[in-house]
């Protein structure tokens, strides 16, 4: 099958629910084979109906390269929700984990608990708050595993070129924790320098993968 036989698969669906809201339109559409996300025009999460915990879009796919399946126990922290791919994807293949994933859009949560959560989701949680804000509250040492999925085609969050951010985040996770940082910077500028202050500040070895016919980079924990 062609790798982009989901984007052909997803030209056509019909609508489910539409918002209008704070200048964005925001559809949950349907297919026979796939529901999504989609804010102004374009998909944000994408979920396989007879398989909905396996990521397809590629960022979230790469995102598995640091994320294998695991029967163990571990705390994740999950910075923005989106249509809910990882949280859909801990719940059963890692599921005596406890991740909780914070979303700044109320309507997006609501939206996942409407659409795309399992029915028996019950160790994961989402919360509503800001990234940078949230990270404060967070015990130091307590995540095992942090996802980073805050960005637009208009480029990163202000907050992530912010060393203070990526100071919270070196004292919040665990040593030889995952790490997973999904970014579309607008400028080859913009990559160096928060990729300048993550490497200075974070007490992890890094990596990064270039998702194939996508702006998307990605910023993963490597073991040395």
């Amino acid at each position: 099958m062609p790798t982009n036989s989901w984007q052909q698969a997803t030209r056509y669906g019909k609508i489910i629910r539409l918002i209008n809201q704070d200048s964005q339109c925001i559809k949950v559409k349907e297919n026979e084979q796939y529901r999504w996300l989609e804010i102004n025009g374009v998909m944000q999460s994408l979920m396989k109906l007879n398989d909905p915990a396996m990521p397809v879009l590629p960022p979230h796919q790469a995102m598995l390269e640091v994320l294998p399946a695991d029967e163990g126990a571990g705390t994740a922290l999950e910075l923005g929700l989106g249509g809910g791919a990882i949280q859909r994807y801990f719940h059963r293949y890692r599921p005596n984990w406890q991740l909780t994933s914070i979303e700044l859009s109320p309507l997006i949560i609501q939206l996942f608990q409407d659409h795309f959560q399992p029915d028996d989701n019950q160790q994961n949680q989402q919360q509503p708050g800001r990234a940078e804000l949230a990270i404060q509250q967070v015990a130091s040492q307590s995540i095992d595993s942090l996802l980073i999925d805050i960005c637009t085609d208009e480029g990163l969050p202000s907050f992530l070129s912010d060393p203070d951010f990526w100071q919270h985040v070196a004292r919040i996770v665990k040593p030889q924790a995952e790490l997973a940082v999904n970014l579309i910077p607008s400028s080859e500028d913009e990559w160096q320098t928060v990729t300048d202050i993550m490497r200075e500040t974070l007490p992890l070895p890094l990596g990064w993968i270039q998702v194939p016919g996508h702006l998307n980079m990605l910023v993963v924990s490597a073991p040395e």
